[in-house]
């Protein structure tokens, strides 16, 4: 049989930016690499198998936006702002497990269709021209899906912006000249779920400015116009740009604790780190061993970009995204100082950790001496602290099962629908759905008394 060739000529500017892509055959890639698809898929639903047969709805995924996907119209349901910012996934998610299927179904649909969203990303990581070689490919594929700390985003839409933000980075990295449309309309589903994939524009303007390719450049005008719609959303909330923000030395210590100790170690350093932060033995060298912390940060900040350095442009492109994308989790109203050092915060400094953990595997591909050894050793703790966070992943409390709570509601239609997590407040759902012009912002948990609504 003929094999499918995909050519096109090498740009100068293209040469000089990024690795050349090869010449692909489709067919062949996809059977070339069918198991390492297949092996991804298979972890994905077999690490919560309780969740793989019975579903799952977690918190705002509930709360927020199946609730005002049954009691709004079908329009405002799905250009609603949540939480302050525009979400385009977590919105149709909403609307078809609202609407479209049985509601006894919506905890069965709304697992599937996170474990898409994290599939997404690993057949860009499979296309991505920027890793050669089968070795390469399922290294990075076992990074994205394992790097911790994964157990906070795990296993509901609202976090899909997370592993799309990644997805972003992986594009930035990939040949324009291929997928085009494929990867373009991952752009614009990324751009316009939350902010996270916005903050990486400043590197396809730049890419597209160095590669001068109507491919690179349509990229960029796709994100750039998803970041004008994220910036008008976030400029008519109130508060705006103006929330208040984590001070210097918790967000130092969220990226040290989280960033680096975690990342490397597994969950029990960042544990320990979260527990020196109210030690009476430190009470009288507070201030020396904060200046320690952030100095610490710093160190380790400049050592990955040293090690970045080493392992060509792709990886100093993807090691910066991953800087640039702390600022996110540095403005981040609501999720504070202690907070997010150690409490809610891991999943702020996801997007940082993969996106450094595929910078380190090019480096180790690529670098010499040294700088491999180092970039190999981080990549086999960053395995290995994952590795240890998919036991917590499968032992997080399974109840309540969705389906038996929708039977409940429906023999009693007071009945309040029970959520994970178990201090989640109850799911009030009104008989039939509405079609009411509700307020985007009603159910949502940044305004005062959403507890009772």
């Amino acid at each position: 049989m003929t094999r499918l060739v995909e050519a096109r000529e090498e740009s100068p500017a293209a040469t000089q930016t990024l690795a050349p892509a090869p010449v692909i055959g489709l067919r062949p890639t996809f059977r070339r690499y069918w198991l390492l698809y297949l092996g991804a898929l298979m972890y994905l639903c077999l690490r919560t198998p309780y969740e793989l047969l019975h579903g799952f709805v977690y918190d705002e995924e509930g709360s927020v936006y199946l609730r005002y996907a049954w009691d709004a119209s079908l329009w405002r349901a799905l250009i609603a702002p949540h939480q302050g910012y525009y979400a385009l996934f977590p919105n149709v998610c909403g609307l078809i497990a609202a609407r479209a299927l049985p509601l006894e179904q919506a905890g069965h649909f709304l697992f599937g269709a996170e474990i898409a969203v994290q599939m997404l990303l690993v057949y860009m990581l499979v296309q991505c021209e920027s890793l050669a070689g089968a070795g390469q490919k399922a290294l990075a594929v076992a990074l994205a899906l394992l790097t911790p700390p994964t157990a906070s985003v795990t296993v509901s839409t609202i976090h899909a912006q997370f592993f799309l933000a990644v997805t972003t980075g992986v594009i930035l990295i990939s040949d324009a000249e291929r997928l085009r449309m494929g990867r373009m309309a991952a752009l614009a589903c990324a751009g316009l779920t939350g902010v996270a994939s916005c903050v990486l524009l400043p590197f396809f303007l730049m890419q597209a400015w160095k590669e001068r390719t109507a491919a690179r450049a349509a990229q960029a005008a796709v994100l750039l116009a998803c970041t004008l719609v994220q910036l008008a959303v976030v400029l008519a909330q109130p508060g705006g740009l103006s929330d208040a923000h984590s001070t210097l030395r918790f967000s130092s210590g969220a990226l040290l604790s989280i960033g680096a100790l975690w990342h490397f170690l597994g969950a029990w350093s960042h544990v320990e780190a979260c527990k020196a932060v109210g030690s009476p033995k430190l009470q009288g060298w507070r201030d020396l061993w904060w200046a320690g912390v952030e100095g610490a940060s710093a160190l380790y900040l400049a050592g990955m970009l040293l090690l970045s350095w080493k392992g060509g442009r792709a990886a100093r492109l993807l090691a910066a995204a991953a800087m640039l994308s702390v600022a996110v989790s540095f403005k981040r109203g609501g999720v504070l100082d202690y907070d997010l050092m150690c409490g809610a915060g891991g999943r702020y400094f996801f997007i940082f950790n993969v996106l450094i953990g595929l910078s380190l595997v090019l480096t180790a591909y690529h670098a010499a001496g040294m700088y491999r050894l180092a970039a190999r050793v981080l990549v086999v703790g960053s395995l290995l602290a994952g590795i240890l966070d998919v036991k917590y992943i499968a032992t997080r409390p399974h109840l309540p099962i969705w389906s038996q709570e929708v039977a409940a509601w429906r023999a009693d239609p007071d009945y309040r629908l029970q959520l994970r997590p178990d201090y989640w407040p109850d799911l009030k759902l009104t008989r039939e759905p509405g079609g009411r012009d509700l307020p985007a912002g009603i159910y949502d948990t940044t305004n005062p008394g959403w507890r009772d609504r």
